[in-house]
């Protein structure tokens, strides 16, 4: 749903002054509690015989003339009516401030047909009535007083809040009534206006936790942001189709930025709409800019979207609102409790606390999985005010601790992930005084789950390591990612990660760890088909490799040399390959050969050379498994299935690709064994096992966006059978 100039909840605290309800010695301002109250005998307070009106009230304000959207959220409204024999529902619409809560309200209620509420539709705005200007205050008597003047009663006889109780009953006994109630900031202000007549319904919008409301019977649904295709139809409704169509790329960057919230949808529409000067494409350059994004989204230098954010921070207790502010710090994407937690300095059950109450105010949201984050806009207005309340030495630690949690983190993943490899960081000294999360023999499967829980932030948290001048922790990250990535092969994120560490690694002078983040990243961009790329990093590592002398990294850059040959010129990937295993045995690094033979094998094996690659396959494997090497060791029977397949020897073929199975379950090497296996179930005839061999082969890489799901897909979805 979306309505130019929704502001809601920017008028909390306001109060109507026509509303007589606040004459001396009619109010009654009180802490509120549960409303309850007996029919009083009304004729005996002088109120005005036959104060009936003619016609039911029909106070309902009208809807915005731009709406758009909110389909599934008006039939719902429309699916949770009572039956005209049930007792009297409360239904809640909540959101954050300016999602649109009051506009899907009141379109409802106007398209609602008049005979199904004869009793009429009441209306109260609960911010009129001091709702939100004081924590627990807010005149309920005088909300009841309005409802009662619609009714024609005159409040002036109705002294007590009682008294108005009764009345109140008395008048909605005999027909349904529809009671909007919108800014509701507590379960008293609802209670007290429930008519008394089966079938009636009280239809409320709130920002504020009214849970409570559950213990009567209330029905609750939360109004989300609109969708993207919604957003740019509301722009069109504001600004004109033609007016939207000339700037398409800066109409979507607006859609993008507002995050949703109509309201801001609305006051971006507003802008174009006032001045014709404006074109799409210069508000979109102005809200680019997330230092000036908020303060772009107002009108007449109201900041009216920041408005929202504000009322609904205000509202927060402390610790929460410190939590607010630390996550508008912090560069996730989302957070678990427990990194929170560590950032904070707190107890993990107090960060849940804090956490969920800045879901409840819709700051933020639970995203599954244990994770929270904060809305797009959110994020900003909460940086917002951490610039402005917490110190920048407060700041900066705060981002310190956590990109060593990242860093430390990280670096056990790895070596739960692949266990003994060259490093150029010092395990020794980086993780000395750490506890290890990913112990037992469950220890892989663990650092896969954090790996890819914390995914999203791996980029950001990088980035602004690198912009705060941290060198060390930022090349180290990259190294320790590297072994996540070759696993789950997210190439974007590999590619930006490495080069924000290889120029961390060039700032502080680390040749090595250089030359090592770019010879591993080459494999991210072969995967792409950028070999320029590719060669370009193994260049640079390369000399970078040769100028240190250390034998070991000059046999990594040959070894990877050859990856990226078997792409670019096959024929020569062999000869890198030998060069790579000389390297190691000069510097005694049996694992790196073991690698080599491997790779070497490998590279036979495609050549057509199965025999021989069998045999320097056999040599690799009995290497890699005298070093541990399990992960390695399931690629080496990849490569020999394979190569047993192609001599036909396809039983054997099959029982070396199970074993590898097991070795490389969860990893995207699962998805290689899996095309074999399919290719050796094709040739038998069981097109079955097949398909369902290339279902999940293609599963896999779609989990990592590698190129191969698309290809796969393709073949599985137009019919053919798979070959």
């Amino acid at each position: 749903m979306g309505e130019s100039g929704d502001q809601e909840g920017l008028a909390a605290g306001s109060r109507g002054s026509g509303n007589e309800a606040y004459a001396p010695g009619a109010a009654t301002v009180l802490q509120i509690g549960h409303v309850s109250g007996d029919v009083v005998n009304t004729s005996a307070l002088g109120l005005q015989a036959g104060a009936g009106p003619a016609e039911p009230p029909r106070q309902v304000p009208a809807p915005p003339a731009s709406f758009v959207d909110r389909i599934l959220d008006l039939a719902w409204l429309s699916n949770v009516i009572p039956d005209p024999e049930q007792s009297p529902r409360i239904v809640v619409l909540e959101g954050l401030g300016g999602v649109g809560k009051r506009s899907a309200v009141r379109r409802w209620a106007h398209r609602v047909p008049r005979d199904r509420f004869p009793g009429g539709h009441l209306y109260v705005d609960c911010a009129a009535h001091g709702a939100g200007a004081g924590e627990g205050t807010a005149d309920v008597s005088g909300m009841l007083g309005a409802c009662l003047r619609a009714y024609r009663v005159d409040p002036r006889f109705l002294p007590s809040l009682r008294d108005r109780a009764g009345e109140f009953r008395t008048r909605t006994s005999s027909a349904p009534v529809l009671v909007v109630v919108e800014n509701a900031t507590e379960p008293a202000q609802v209670r007290a206006l429930v008519p008394a007549c089966p079938g009636s319904l009280v239809l409320v919008t709130t920002s504020a936790d009214l849970r409570e409301l559950l213990m009567n019977g209330a029905r609750f649904r939360e109004l989300g942001g609109l969708d993207d295709a919604s957003a740019t139809e509301l722009l069109e409704e504001v600004c004109g189709p033609e007016r939207i169509a000339a700037g398409p790329g800066g109409a979507a960057d607006l859609v993008r930025w507002c995050a949703g919230l109509p309201i801001a949808v609305a006051v971006l529409a507003a802008r174009l709409a006032g001045t014709s000067s404006l074109t799409v494409a210069e508000l979109a350059a102005e809200l680019a800019d997330e230092a000036r994004r908020l303060s772009g989204l107002a009108l007449g230098g109201e900041v009216t979207v920041s408005a929202v954010f504000t009322s609904a921070y205000e509202g927060l207790p402390e610790p929460a609102r410190r939590l607010y502010r630390l996550l508008g710090t912090l560069p996730c994407v989302d957070a678990s409790p427990a990194t929170v937690a560590a950032v904070a300095g707190l107890e993990e059950r107090h960060v849940r606390a804090g956490l969920d109450a800045l879901v409840t105010a819709h700051l933020a949201e639970f995203r599954g999985k244990g994770r929270y984050g904060l809305h797009e806009l959110a994020r900003l207005h909460a940086r917002e005010r951490a610039r402005d309340e917490d110190d920048a030495g407060s700041r900066e630690a705060a981002l310190r601790t956590l990109v060593s949690r990242y860093v430390v983190r990280a670096a056990f993943a790895d070596r739960a992930v692949m266990g003994p490899r060259a490093r150029v960081a010092d395990h020794r000294v980086l993780l000395a005084g750490h506890e290890d999360p990913f112990t037992g023999p469950d220890s892989r499967d663990k650092a896969l789950a954090w790996l890819n829980s914390e995914r999203a932030n791996f980029v950001p948290v990088s980035e602004a390591a690198a912009a705060a001048g941290w060198n060390a922790d930022t090349w180290q990250l990259a190294e320790a990612l590297t072994g996540y990535y070759y696993n789950r092969r997210h190439l974007s994120d590999w590619v930006t990660v490495s080069g924000t560490g290889a120029l961390a690694a060039r700032a502080c002078g680390n040749t090595e760890a250089e030359a090592r983040v770019r010879m591993t990243v080459s494999r991210a961009y072969t995967d792409l088909g950028d070999l320029g790329r590719a060669r370009a990093e193994l260049d640079a590592a390369a000399a970078l490799a040769d100028g240190s002398g250390n034998a070991a990294l000059q046999a990594s850059c040959w070894e990877f040399r050859g990856r990226y040959l078997d792409a670019a010129d096959p024929s020569s990937s062999f000869d890198a390959y030998q060069r790579s295993y000389e390297l190691n045995m000069t510097a005694g690094e049996q694992r790196g050969a073991a690698l080599a033979l491997y790779f070497a094998g490998a590279a036979l094996e495609t050549a057509g050379q199965h025999e021989q690659a069998l045999e320097t396959l056999g040599r690799a494997l009995g290497l890699l498994r005298d070093a541990g090497d399990g992960r390695m060791a399931g690629r080496a029977l990849i490569a020999i299935g394979s190569a047993q397949a192609s001599l036909g020897r396809e039983g054997e073929a099959a029982a070396s690709l199970q074993e590898a199975l097991g070795l490389v379950s969860g990893l995207h090497y699962e998805a290689q064994a899996r095309e074999a296996l399919a290719g050796i179930a094709e040739k038998s005839g069981d097109r079955a096992a097949a398909r369902d061999h290339l279902r999940e082969a293609a599963r896999i890489y779609g989990s990592t966006g590698h190129p191969r799901a698309a290809e796969i897909a393709a073949r599985l979805g137009d019919g053919s059978e798979p070959s």
